[in-house]
């Protein structure tokens, strides 16, 4: 062979060399072999070629038994080849061709050619073959070095498979786990000697699976001893194992006590040599395996569960870390080097402190190491710096994880950013000292109540408000409710009671002291709630001290009843002055209409005379206005005014206002318009208040414009009327109109000296629009003119239907048509009396009640018109009493009054109701409407007036309608006056003192003789619709307050003489 080797042996020296028993091979001064006998060939398992040439340390001698790698510099033998020493090393472990190693006696001699090192030979001794103890226990040695390494298993167990298998005389061997979850065994790793050919049996090894007992594997893991046997279960393993020339086999298992992990399966072309030797080497590394196993599938347990958790730790919203067993980390989550941005070489260890700020570094970390070295949870609040270079607040805690001996083997940490809560926690304890020091500062104590365990714990403003020890602590609750005044204990028992019952709010207001000491007030405010888990009830409430409020609301309530007291005196004097004025204004009217009427039948003799009664006339009647006036007002601010709603035609209405100012408007050589739409129709509200209304903002205009313009517009917009008032006058500027619907209020002194008036007007006419749900609203400039809009709806939304209608009048009253007048005023039994005189009535007149019944007995009159405020017997108890009495309840009561208390007449039987002073044109139509036709007499009509004027007038009033009239001043007298003659109409003043026209209605009503006789009640005031409604059936018709009156009570009395006269003629039929 061409080669740069040295020179091999000479033939004499081969073939010695050759016979040697002990392997040797010779290395050239570079370490290659340049020969190798044919021990060594063998020891070694290669062929000559094989070796030569080659470096025979990285060949045979390259790592250590545990595989790891042998250097060629740390090699005792190349010393012999350098240095030109000798070398002899024992239980030298060398590496055979198909990977396992044996132990030898490696010994090295220098080798001298021409004086010079040339290099050296060798010599090996394989002594795992002399089966000595010594080279048992070498196997160990190196089994366990090899298993302590770090290489993972599945390098590990090939390598073992062949330093066993290799050193205890087998050819190929397997290794199987047990799989103690399925109860199987599986190859993990086989190993076959090189230059055998045993692919066969690897290949029907491999895919296999053995359970427990089954084949020479599975019956050593079944028995946990070793298995000496060919007999193998498996016929595919069997024919090769055949084929491969095996013909022994051992079976190992490898345990753990008891406990088989595994089996280490070998195979022998020859029977291993060493007998009992053998068997105790097979079961210490058996047992050394089993160890090794189990340590292994801990530390994969430990790598999975660790992989787990470290996953668990990446998913939480901390930031969250490992330490080691020292407190240094060594591994962070993301959300770490996202909220720092640092990387894992600066923080590692001990790097991360400095994050921390330094006023809070040094006694942090203190805290730390004191938790590491007592081996205690670690907790503790301090600030990190963000990459963005701001620090926040983190509550960090650390806890220790121990392994089976509890011994600390590493940390597991967790820092949560808890900023916002501190910041939070400042702002409630900042509000908890502003809270503190309002309720300090107002007097307000604050206390929870246990209603468990019965206890209180309350502040220093409770225990002062309460006389309470200052201490702090808990106290009793009964010592709280003692303090509670005797008479209030109970009701805030109770309270308190009902509160816990029903878990919801308590306001309690209650006294302090005993009953004879000093008497304080409190109040407790609250609620109870449920605590946290469901632990029990609790109380939590402010008390603070309203002494002082409750005097000043004491005295504001004195003060106020005082000022009620006082404007109730001043309302009923005004009702009282309004009546005691409007009782001679009534006859001054009545006298003055009836003087006119006669003056105008004296002709031109008289003219003079009947212009000054017409301004007599006037004068009153603007008088009384006035009166009318503030007795509104009185009764608006009292509450008192109503809405009293009626169906009717706007249009008429307008017209009738209409003509009514054209005096006013000529008076100032004023062109006076009224623009009234075609489609007004009709409204559901008060006529009379719409009346008025228009009245005043028309003569208001007319007032205050000279040789100017007034115009009235009247449209309908869906369902709203609006009636515009435009003048030329002299306007207002805009102070003035700020106060223009201010009581008794003009635009200014100068107006009131130059105009007059009393500023009632506009401010009455604002009352009634806002009213009947409407609003009035103005326009004006100085010196250009005003404009006022008043706007109403067409139905005010509390509609109440018309009244029914009365008859129809009939023709004039015969002579034997009478009325009753029962009024105690003289003047206006008088008045009464001409009026209905004149339209052919014959009249009754009766000054009291009393006397009114008697006559009404007596006469039977057609029609009775009953004053209701009569001395001793008013107007209502004649009404009652003529309702009780068969003979006069059928006879129609016409109720006049100065009041308005309609319902009440109506509710006792009065055929209608009227006010004073009377209208007499209204009254005349009402008695029409009780009257007979001209053929039949109209009968006997009693009339009830205190006032004599007034009676008079409806007397004369009856007479001229055909009625026969019998007076009564009060109800006693018209009782009388019935007793003596029924009446067949009774008119009854409503004004009766004491009441008396209710009361006479009332008699008449439960008379069963009585209660048909019609009755025309008179009044004051006007009629509520539920006041109308109680008087329905009792009275035929109220006359009220205005320009018909008087027509109204005759068209009445002629109607109840109509239906007198139909009742006649039905009875002669």
């Amino acid at each position: 062979m061409d080669s740069p080797l040295s020179p091999a042996p000479l033939p004499a020296e081969s073939a010695m060399l050759d016979a040697l028993g002990f392997g040797l091979y010779r290395l050239d001064a570079e370490g290659r072999c340049t020969y190798a006998n044919p021990a060594a060939l063998q020891m070694l398992g290669y062929a000559a070629d094989e070796v030569l040439g080659r470096n025979m340390h990285e060949l045979i001698h390259h790592s250590h038994p545990d595989g790891s790698p042998f250097p060629q510099s740390a090699c005792p033998l190349l010393a012999t080849r350098l240095t030109g020493r000798a070398v002899r090393l024992s239980n030298e472990v060398l590496w055979r061709k198909d990977g396992s190693f044996f132990t030898a006696e490696y010994s090295a001699w220098p080798l001298i050619e021409g004086g010079e090192l040339a290099g050296s030979v060798v010599t090996m001794v394989d002594t795992a073959r002399q089966g000595s103890a010594s080279d048992r226990l070498a196997l160990q040695v190196t089994v366990s070095r090899m298993l302590a390494g770090s290489a993972e298993i599945e390098e590990v167990l090939p390598r073992l498979l062949a330093a066993v298998g290799g050193s205890l005389g087998f050819q190929a061997g397997f290794f199987w786990a047990v799989n103690h979850r399925e109860r199987q065994l599986a190859p993990e790793a086989s190993w076959v000697a090189p230059g055998l050919d045993a692919q066969a049996l690897v290949g029907a090894t491999m895919d296999l699976t053995l359970d427990r007992g089954e084949d020479l594997a599975g019956r050593a893991w079944e028995e946990g001893e070793i298995i000496k046997s060919l007999d193998l279960g498996d016929a595919g393993r069997r024919k090769a194992a055949q084929a491969a020339g095996f013909v022994a086999a051992m079976a190992v298992p490898a345990r753990l006590g008891r406990r088989v992990l595994g089996v280490i399966e070998l195979y022998a072309r020859a029977a291993p040599e060493g007998g009992d030797d053998l068997l105790d080497s097979a079961n210490a590394i058996g047992q050394q395996v089993g160890q090794y196993l189990r340590r292994r599938r801990a530390e994969a347990a430990l790598r999975d569960r660790e992989e787990e958790f470290r996953a668990f730790a990446e998913k939480l919203p901390q930031l969250t870390w490992i330490a080691d067993a020292s407190g240094a980390i060594n591994w962070f989550n993301k959300r770490w080097y996202d909220y720092t941005g640092g990387s894992f070489s600066q923080m590692e260890g001990w790097g991360w402190w400095s994050l921390h700020h330094p006023d809070h570094a040094a006694r942090a970390e203190e805290s730390y190491r004191a938790a590491i070295e007592a081996g205690t949870v670690w907790e503790d609040t301090f600030p990190l710096r963000g990459q963005d270079g701001r620090y926040r607040w983190f509550l960090s805690r650390a806890v220790p994880i121990p392994d089976e001996d509890g011994r600390v083997t590493r940390w597991f940490g967790t820092s949560t950013d808890i900023t916002a809560q501190r910041q939070a926690e400042a702002r409630a304890l900042a509000a908890e000292r502003r809270l503190r020091f309002a309720l300090q500062v107002a007097r307000i104590g604050s206390w929870t109540w246990d209603f468990d365990r019965e206890v209180l714990e309350a502040d220093e403003g409770f225990r002062t408000l309460f006389d309470l020890p200052a201490a702090e602590g808990e106290l009793p609750a009964a010592e709280f409710l003692a303090r509670i005044h005797p008479e209030d204990a109970p009701h805030v028992a109770a309270t308190f009671e009902q509160a816990r019952r029903e878990q919801g709010e308590f306001d309690l207001e209650f006294r302090l002291g005993s009953e004879g000491g000093e008497v304080r007030w409190a109040v407790a405010r609250g609620s109870v709630e449920r605590r946290p888990f469901g632990r029990g009830l609790y109380a939590l409430g402010i008390t603070w001290d309203v002494t002082e409020r409750r005097r000043r609301e004491e005295d504001l309530a004195a003060a106020k009843m005082a000022a009620e007291e006082a404007n109730l005196a001043k309302s009923q004097f005004i009702a009282n002055m309004s009546h005691e004025l409007r009782t001679p204004l009534s006859a001054i009217i009545g006298y003055a209409e009836l003087l006119e009427e006669e003056a105008e039948d004296l002709g031109e003799a008289a003219a003079h005379m009947a212009e000054d009664l017409g301004k007599i006339e006037v004068s009153a009647r603007h008088l009384l206005s006035l009166i009318n006036g503030v007795l509104d007002l009185s009764k608006i601010e009292a509450g008192k005014m109503e809405v009293e709603v009626e169906a009717f035609d706007v249009a008429p209405l307008v017209d009738e206002v209409c003509a009514t100012v054209e005096g006013l408007m000529a008076k100032k050589d004023n062109s006076f318009t009224a623009e009234v739409a075609p489609d007004l129709g009709a409204m559901q509200s008060d006529p009379v208040k719409l009346r008025q209304c228009l009245f005043n903002l028309l003569s208001n205009a007319a007032k205050f414009t000279e040789n100017g313009r007034v115009t009235l517009t009247a449209t309908r917009r869906g369902d709203w009327l609006e009636f515009r008032v435009d003048d030329t006058g002299i306007g207002m500027t805009p102070e003035q109109q700020e106060k223009l619907f201010q009581r008794f209020t003009q635009a200014d002194v100068s107006t009131t000296r130059r105009f007059g008036g009393t500023g009632l007007g506009l401010a009455l006419t604002k009352a009634f629009a806002e009213m009947m749900g409407g609003t009035i609203a103005v326009d004006s400039a100085e010196g250009e003119g005003t404009s006022f809009t008043l706007t109403l709806p067409a139905d005010v939304r509390h509609p109440v239907g018309p009244d029914t209608a009365a008859a129809e009048p009939g023709g004039e009253a015969g002579p034997t048509d009478r009325v009753l007048v029962i009024d105690d005023d003289p003047h206006m039994r008088d008045l009464l009396t001409r009026f209905l005189g004149r339209d052919g009535l014959a009249v009754a007149a009766a000054a009291n009640g009393e006397d009114g019944l008697a006559l009404a007995r007596e006469i039977a009159p057609s029609a009775i018109i009953l004053d209701v405020m009569m001395p001793r017997m008013d107007g209502w108890a004649v009404l009652s009493a003529l309702k009780a009495d068969p003979q006069l309840a059928e006879i129609p009561v016409i109720m006049v009054s100065m009041i308005r208390e309609t319902g009440l007449a109506y509710s006792l039987g009065a055929a209608d109701y009227l006010t004073k002073p009377v209208d007499w044109q209204r009254l005349k139509e009402t008695v029409d409407r009780h009257r007979l036709p001209s053929a039949v007499p109209s009968g006997l009509a009693l009339v009830v007036e205190s006032d004599a004027p007034t009676r008079d007038e409806l007397g004369r009033l009856l007479t001229g309608e055909g009625w026969d009239v019998t007076e009564a001043a009060n109800a006693s007298a018209a009782q009388l006056r019935i007793a003596e003659r029924r009446p067949d109409l009774i008119l009854v003043n409503l004004d009766l003192p004491a009441v008396e026209g209710f009361a006479l209605l009332g008699r008449l009503r439960r008379s069963p003789d009585l209660r048909a006789i019609p009755v025309i009640a008179l009044t004051e005031g006007g009629l509520p619709p539920e006041e109308r409604a109680r008087l329905r059936d009792q009275v035929r018709q109220v006359i009220q307050p205005g320009e018909d009156s008087v027509d109204e009570l005759l068209d009445e009395l002629k109607r109840i003489a109509a239906e007198r006269a139909g009742t006649k003629k039905e009875g002669r039929d």
